[in-house]
């Protein structure tokens, strides 16, 4: 009997690659039945992923009672936070307790999220205010506090925030405009491919 997997933003970048990922790996798509949670299930792109066979649900992150249908009789959860939806740590901070309070409660097997560094302890309280990032980090704490089995994905830059970065000059050429040094390395990641990362382990 296949395992039912819980997808939140399943019509956004990450929870969209996940449900793509398992639909297309040959093992994966047998072993696992997918459930995906987005605000709004009539949605064309929600819709799309229903004609895939995927079972389409809404629920809002901001109640507990919102979400537990939603994880109810899951083996595994993934969990993706949108900080700009709000533009406030303390909601998306909320969002991701309610959901992991609900898994917990359901008996989940594993909760996988998408985490952050917190880039306030990180710098030593140089750089304070990086909330989208030091928002996802204290779920993680909140998720670890609760001892619910997890899996924490820290994935690298999305290259396609770079597009946001370009900037075309008189002459015509596009040039990049970061605040990083031109030494620092750091890793690049297509959002396209998080649902391959996510599932590596699972993979031929």
């Amino acid at each position: 009997m296949s395992k039912l997997i819980t997808v939140f933003g399943a019509t956004g970048n990450q929870g969209g690659s996940v449900i793509r990922a398992i639909l297309a790996h040959p093992t994966l798509s047998k072993e696992f039945k997918i459930r995906g949670i987005t605000r709004d299930s009539s949605k064309p792109a929600a819709q799309e992923l229903a004609k895939q066979g995927v079972e389409m649900m809404s629920a809002d992150m901001n109640s507990t009672s919102s979400v537990t249908p939603a994880v109810a009789n899951a083996h595994t959860v993934f969990l993706v936070t949108n900080f700009w939806d709000s533009a406030k740590k303390e909601v998306e901070y909320s969002q991701g307790k309610n959901v992991a309070d609900a898994a917990k409660a359901a008996g989940v097997s594993h909760f996988i999220f998408s985490s952050l560094i917190n880039v306030t302890e990180a710098s030593n309280g140089r750089l304070p205010n990086v909330d989208h990032f030091d928002g996802k980090a204290d779920i993680e704490k909140y998720i670890k506090s609760i001892e619910l089995p997890a899996t924490f994905v820290l994935p690298g830059y999305f290259m396609n925030n770079f597009e946001r970065s370009l900037r075309k000059g008189e002459d015509g050429v596009f040039t990049l405009n970061v605040p990083i040094s031109d030494k620092a390395q750091f890793p690049l990641f297509d959002v396209a491919d998080t649902g391959k990362l996510y599932f590596l382990k699972n993979s031929d």
